[in-house]
C-alpha cells in the first residue's frame, strides 16, 4: 500500500509539473538604450527581496546600443529593467513592465533622462504609461512647488 502511494504522489507531481512547463508563456522583449553607454540590464521581480535578487540576477546583453530577451513567464506580474552599472553605484530607476504573450518595446535613456523612458506593448503597460502621465500632469506642479520651498529652506540653512 504504502509503495501504491508513493507511486500516486510521484505521478502527481511529475503531471503538475508538466502542466505548469505547458501553461509557461513568452514575451519577446526588445528595446534600444540611448546616450548610455551600459552593457547589461537585470530583470527583477518588483516584489523580490533585494539580496535574494542580486544573488542570481537575470541578465540581458546589451549591443551595439540595443537588446532582445525572450522572457518565459507563468503569471503576469509587475516587473523591472535594472541597468548593472546603476545597481553598481548604489542608486537605481527601474523600468516597470508587464509581461505578456507577445513583444514588449523598450526605449531608455540615462538615469537623469528617466522620464523619457517608454515602454510598449500590451494592455497593461499601456494602462501603466495613462497613470503615469495622468500622475505627471495632476501632481507634477505641487511636487515642484514643495521641492522649491525645500530648496529656499536648505539655501538659509532652515531646512529640518
Amino acid at each position: 500500500m504504502r509503495k501504491y502511494c508513493i507511486l500516486c504522489c510521484t505521478i502527481f507531481l511529475f503531471s503538475q509539473i508538466a502542466i505548469a512547463q505547458k501553461n509557461q508563456s513568452v514575451c519577446l522583449l526588445q528595446g534600444v538604450v540611448k546616450n548610455r553607454t551600459s552593457d547589461t540590464i537585470y530583470i527583477r521581480k518588483s516584489t523580490q527581496d533585494l539580496r535574494a535578487f542580486l544573488e542570481n540576477p537575470v541578465k540581458i546583453p546589451v549591443k551595439n546600443g540595443a537588446f532582445t530577451y525572450q522572457l518565459p513567464f507563468t503569471e503576469t506580474e509587475a516587473l523591472e529593467l535594472i541597468f548593472q552599472d546603476e545597481i553598481e553605484k548604489g542608486s537605481w530607476s527601474p523600468i516597470l513592465f508587464f509581461p505578456y504573450l507577445g513583444r514588449v518595446s523598450f526605449e531608455l535613456y540615462p538615469q537623469k533622462d528617466w522620464l523619457n523612458n517608454r515602454v510598449v506593448g500590451g494592455e497593461l503597460n499601456k494602462s501603466y504609461a495613462t497613470f503615469k502621465a495622468v500622475n505627471q500632469e495632476k501632481f507634477q506642479s505641487a511636487k515642484n512647488s514643495l521641492y522649491q520651498t525645500r530648496d529656499s529652506l536648505i539655501r538659509v540653512n532652515a531646512f529640518e
